[in-house]
């Protein structure tokens, strides 16, 4: 990133749209279609009050963005827990998601339903490992960095992935 745009960019460019769009009420993401740099003219459309510079590189939008994001939240932080708890839902499928097609609805209901059995194992292999809990810190550490961040930040289910091998352990 630093060699193309020539700034650091600790996580990506759109770091800051995605943040705005899980944390913002007046924002549906099921219905936005924005996700990048190039989709920053039509913020005005879905409710955002913008006043960004036209001339503002891609690096400066993202920033100010999660500045835009992060000041909705600490307006409403009630809201923003709620909101938490509803994406760590989302993540291990335990919720369908809210505002979607009817297509989109059919599959999340059959991934909710491949999803609990591995889930109930997941629980009961916790239960009947807690006496190697020492043993089993990394796995325990690596599932919940990966739900709490997501949950905090911006949650697709696919984001669970990289915890799903330390899941399917127990």
């Amino acid at each position: 990133n630093y060699i193309i745009l020539g700034k650091f960019v600790p996580f990506s460019t759109t770091a800051g749209i995605g943040f705005i769009r899980a944390n913002n009420s007046f924002i549906n993401p099921a219905h936005v279609n924005l996700s990048s740099y190039k989709d920053r003219k039509d913020l005005p459309g879905y409710g955002m009050e913008v006043d960004f510079p036209d001339n503002i590189d891609e690096v400066e939008w993202d920033r100010m963005l999660f500045k835009k994001g992060f000041d909705y939240v600490k307006a409403h932080p009630l809201w923003y827990l709620k909101m938490s708890a509803i994406r760590f839902l989302y993540i291990w499928h335990l919720y369908p998601r809210q505002n979607i097609n009817e297509s989109s609805r059919k599959r999340d209901y059959l991934i909710m339903a491949y999803l609990f059995p591995t889930l109930v194992f997941f629980f009961i292999g916790i239960i009947l490992t807690l006496g190697y809990f020492s043993k089993n810190l990394i796995l325990y550490g690596l599932i919940l960095n990966f739900t709490i961040i997501q949950a905090l930040l911006y949650a697709a289910g696919r984001y669970r992935y990289p915890a799903m091998p330390a899941v399917l352990i127990f």
